[in-house]
């Protein structure tokens, strides 16, 4: 299970000048590919926090295992990362959605089942009805589709977004056509949602690992050397998801090394992803806040694009 501690009677602060500052012990989690176990590593000490309110927070001199989370200023570092590479942001609210996702806590436990047709009946609708429908509406995710007509001769649906598969404990859905790229993806476990950028080099579901160790060996050549890449890292805080692990479950790697991270040598890596973490206690204010959630999802999806964009037409002349 995921380590949280707070101080007694903390609380989130909402933004008032009486609040309250928390302490939280923060931890990443590996889940069992099964789900049969959890292993805690200790979360890296570079990552910054998010309070309460879903703002940057400082780092202070507290404990390496330790994040004081102050009020701080709203998201402007990430903002301005993203900006620099010219993605089209609007406020979240204009969207113009009746309903905007949410990841409630309870389907945490509800994903947590080893039967993947009982994940699929559960999490489908609720991602194609809701998760899709705001992802396919963001300005910014609106030309993938056209962006990957640059390297193919044809693409099926115009939306970004319409795939969805379910495994024991996990689901997950990736751009429409990406099963042989670099894939922007989302998904689920008993742990985490995760959204990002994931390349998976196994032939299950017609897969094809030579495109893909292609796409992510060129992906991984330009974004070691991109000042903006990295800044782009640090202010979403993103994190290293890989399977397998030497010991069969999923592995995690933190903030502090995403840039020009490598797989282990063994045994042969099956998936790669890099993408915000949301936890299910560390970060169930975000999770729970539509707006603050479809932040992050906005943030880092169109954050991944330009560089998506830029290894995979650079893969394509290398085949």
């Amino acid at each position: 299970m995921i380590g949280e501690r707070r101080a007694p009677g903390c609380r989130a602060r909402n933004g008032g000048s009486s609040g309250r500052r928390c302490m939280r012990l923060r931890r990443s989690v590996g889940w069992h590919a099964k789900g049969a176990s959890v292993t805690d590593t200790e979360q890296d000490a570079d990552r910054h926090a998010v309070n309460g309110a879903g703002e940057l927070s400082r780092r202070s001199n507290t404990p390496s295992n330790l994040t004081l989370e102050p009020s701080a200023r709203r998201d402007q570092a990430r903002r301005g990362s993203a900006q620099a590479l010219g993605a089209q942001f609007i406020s979240i609210a204009e969207v113009g959605l009746s309903r905007r996702p949410v990841v409630q806590d309870r389907l945490f436990d509800e994903v947590d089942t080893p039967q993947a047709d009982q994940v699929a009946r559960r999490f489908q609708p609720w991602v194609v009805d809701e998760l899709h429908s705001f992802l396919n509406t963001l300005p910014c995710l609106a030309d993938v589709q056209a962006i990957r007509k640059r390297w193919k001769t044809r693409t099926g649906s115009p939306d970004a977004f319409g795939t969805f598969k379910a495994d024991p404990r996990h689901w997950y859905s990736f751009n429409h056509g990406g099963r042989n790229e670099g894939q922007l993806n989302v998904g689920m476990s008993p742990q985490y949602f995760r959204v990002g950028l994931g390349f998976e080099f196994t032939e299950k579901q017609g897969g094809n690992p030579s495109e893909v160790t292609l796409a992510y060996t060129v992906f991984r050549n330009l974004t070691t050397v991109a000042a903006e890449y990295a800044k782009f890292v640090k202010a979403n805080y993103l994190e290293v998801e890989f399977f397998p692990t030497a010991t069969g479950i999923v592995g995690n790697d933190s903030t502090a090394s995403v840039v020009g991270w490598e797989p282990p040598p063994w045994p042969p890596i099956q998936w790669i992803f890099f993408g915000r973490l949301l936890r299910r206690r560390i970060d169930r204010r975000i999770l729970e806040d539509d707006a603050l959630f479809g932040s992050v999802l906005r943030d880092v999806l169109c954050g991944f694009k330009p560089f998506w964009a830029r290894a995979q037409e650079q893969a394509a002349t290398l085949k």
